[in-house]
């Protein structure tokens, strides 16, 4: 069983992505530097904004957003609707291939999503279109319906089973608290939050 490795930002488990990162919060500090000592013009010509404070993920690994992205089929009125009229896009935003998921979170500097607690307990239903919603056809020219799930998961139910399986496992119990000092800060023995 391969393992995430916990001590990491979702958005690090790339090399190649973390690299871009890394450059792109550079860029920040070093315009801050130079600001400091002659005017800085961007590409547009307008002046760098000196209150930018750096970054390197350009999203959250945790958002409303996201946590609607797994659950459309939970909750299909709700989200549809608010998708639909806030959002709009096309049914390749719809969360529909583990496989192409987890590749976006590797690739895609804009996807740094985390999974929901869905992911590790109930029977998977949250992936499988129990309404039969018309959820659209993608770019491949493929009816989104239920979650496609990786080879080595028989059924939704198996899938959730092993991610738990492995969320339990002597492993992730000795490195958790890595992923939640990443998510919820660490703080010395004695301090406040």
């Amino acid at each position: 069983m391969t393992f995430r490795e916990l001590g990491k930002p979702i958005g690090a488990h790339s090399a190649e992505k973390l690299e871009t990162f890394k450059s792109k919060y550079f860029e920040i500090v070093n315009k801050q530097s130079l600001s400091g000592l002659v005017e800085v013009k961007t590409e547009a010509g307008s002046e760098h904004n000196n209150d930018e404070k750096p970054y390197m993920y350009l999203s959250h690994y945790s958002t409303p957003g996201i946590v609607l992205y797994y659950l459309i089929r939970q909750f299909p009125s709700y989200i549809l609707k608010i998708q639909n009229e806030s959002v709009g896009g096309p049914p390749d935003k719809i969360f529909h291939d583990i496989n192409i998921s987890w590749q976006n979170v590797l690739q895609a500097l804009s996807d740094n999503k985390e999974l929901t607690p869905e992911f590790y307990f109930g029977d998977g239903s949250f992936m499988k279109n129990r309404h039969n919603l018309d959820l659209g056809t993608n770019h491949l020219g493929e009816k989104v319906g239920d979650v496609s799930l990786p080879s080595w998961a028989t059924s939704h139910q198996d899938f959730v089973m092993k991610n738990r399986f492995a969320l339990e496992s002597n492993h992730a119990s000795a490195n958790l608290h890595k992923w939640i000092d990443l998510v919820f800060g660490y703080q010395q023995r004695g301090e406040r939050a």
